[in-house]
């Protein structure tokens, strides 16, 4: 065989190993990096309802010390409260209604759990019992949903 021809087979040998390495290489990094978007997708909603049950819980909790103390929170405290409230439960909703497509199914499962609820008919209680019966499923959600999270993401 030629020298030529030594060299020609062996440079594009060489070529086709670099062009195949590049390949594999560029589809590994794009796969990874998918990979990551989607786990910081799933951490930000994870932590968008982690913190909108916390609001819901945190006004449960003003509301029932309200209950107890017959004292009425400052109305400036109190319109806050509603307003982080209202914004949780349509967080919740809406991480609910869009189910398993980022969260979980068990984390989907707790949140319809928790709706039902807090829809439930609590004819036969005091105030004070609706409001207990609230912040223990909001709780035990929240308790429920960090558990769920940290498993979902492969976090400790």
């Amino acid at each position: 065989m030629s020298p030529w021809i030594q060299l020609i087979v062996s440079i594009a040998s060489g070529v086709v190993v670099a062009i195949v390495t590049s390949l594999v290489t560029v589809r590994l990094s794009l796969r990874q990096f998918y990979s990551q978007r989607w786990w910081e997708r799933k951490a930000d909603a994870y932590s968008v309802v982690v913190e909108s049950l916390y609001h819901m819980k945190r006004q449960l909790e003003v509301l029932m010390d309200e209950a107890v103390t017959q004292q009425e929170i400052p109305a400036d405290k109190g319109k806050r409260l509603a307003e982080l409230s209202a914004k949780a439960d349509e967080e919740i909703r809406k991480a609910e209604g869009i189910g398993a497509f980022v969260i979980s199914d068990a984390a989907a499962d707790c949140l319809a759990n928790l709706r039902r609820r807090l829809d439930e008919h609590l004819a036969d209680m005091s105030w004070y019992g609706v409001l207990d019966a609230r912040w223990a499923a909001v709780n035990e959600c929240l308790a429920e949903m960090r558990t769920t999270a940290k498993a979902d993401l492969k976090v400790r």
